[in-house]
């Protein structure tokens, strides 16, 4: 009976600390020196590291789209998000494409081929891409609509969901 009780005490005390290490910290909260989404350096096509907050802070609105080049349905948005951009573009839209390719062929290719007209970034870590891993993508295509300072306003929107909330956000901050 003893070593039941015993057992069973272990058993809880093993599952409240795997639960008390899965809980997610506050978005908002900076823990030690991990850099805030603003102050990630993400390689672009020339592997030279850039400031996501310096492609964000000069847009009124940005999507983070990620994508690869080996993500049929990703290809198949391009031409929808192509568009939205050249629509916007102009009235404080901006985009930046986080690639998860491993092979920076691969990926150059793709945004030659399908004639993406914005900044490109990638660590060529495919899924263990650290702008990827932190904001918990677990498919793609998938975005995220930010403001100029970096909070997020949407998640996970296709084209078209993205033009009808960027001409309402756009609209309001363009009368």
């Amino acid at each position: 009976m003893y070593k039941n009780k015993t057992l069973l005490l272990g058993v809880a005390i093993i599952i409240i600390a795997l639960l008390s290490s899965c809980q997610q910290k506050p978005q908002n909260q900076n823990q030690g020196s991990q850099p805030t989404i603003m102050e990630e350096k993400i390689p672009d096509l020339s592997r030279e590291k850039v400031r996501l907050g310096d492609i964000i802070e000069k847009n009124e609105l940005t999507i983070i789209d990620f994508w690869a080049s080996w993500c049929g349905p990703c290809r198949h948005e391009m031409p929808a998000m192509i568009e939205l951009y050249n629509d916007n573009k102009d009235k404080g839209l901006g985009i930046v494409g986080v690639s998860l390719d491993k092979e920076y062929a691969d990926w150059k290719n793709a945004i030659d081929e399908l004639g993406l007209p914005w900044p490109q970034l990638s660590e060529l870590r495919g899924w263990e891409e650290t702008l990827a891993l932190k904001m918990h993508v677990k498919a793609i295509p998938h975005t995220l609509l930010l403001d100029h300072q970096g909070n997020i306003l949407a998640e996970g929107l296709h084209a078209e969901e993205l033009r009808q909330i960027i001409a309402k956000k756009l609209v309001k901050n363009n009368p």
